[in-house]
């Protein structure tokens, strides 16, 4: 029986680097302040400035999605799927509920007997990672069709 779980930490590990960049133009803005204090009274150089704290600003977008859209995990269990996506929270699809699984180059559809989800897998940005999760939902699907087979003549 099929149990992996694969993770995608790309969004944790680019937060990392926005933060420190975020930092850094903060403390550059703040030493420009402190070494030229006319920058204060207006005109260009206040604009320059401003300009100067766009990637604080950067931060806090992509953090704000890095909230929704991190901690994805595809795991596969004995009777269950269970993944995390940017389209769907934490959900669990048993494998008896699977109609069909199609894989295509960047999105597994899984079409149940309630839903048909989308997910997108193109977060996975490492090869390995795109194939295991490719070759799992393959034998999913090799398998599911004949757990269906050998039932249908049961």
């Amino acid at each position: 029986m099929l149990i992996d779980r694969i993770e995608n930490t790309r969004f944790e590990k680019n937060i990392k680097l926005f933060k420190w960049v975020a930092i850094l133009s903060f403390l550059l803005v703040i030493v420009r302040i402190l070494f030229d204090l006319e920058i204060m009274n207006g005109g260009g150089k206040l604009s320059d400035l401003f300009t100067s704290l766009i990637p604080v600003g950067m931060f806090f977008q992509y953090r704000s999605t890095a909230k929704k859209w991190g901690g994805q995990f595809f795991e596969w269990k004995e009777n269950e799927v269970e993944f995390k996506s940017r389209k769907y929270d934490k959900t669990v699809v048993t494998h008896n509920s699977i109609i069909q699984i199609n894989i295509k180059l960047d999105i597994i559809e899984i079409k149940t007997n309630d839903k048909l989800y989308e997910i997108n897998i193109e977060d996975y940005t490492e090869y390995n990672d795109r194939l295991r999760l490719k070759n799992n939902f393959e034998q999913l699907k090799k398998k599911l069709s004949t757990t269906v087979s050998i039932s249908t003549y049961i």
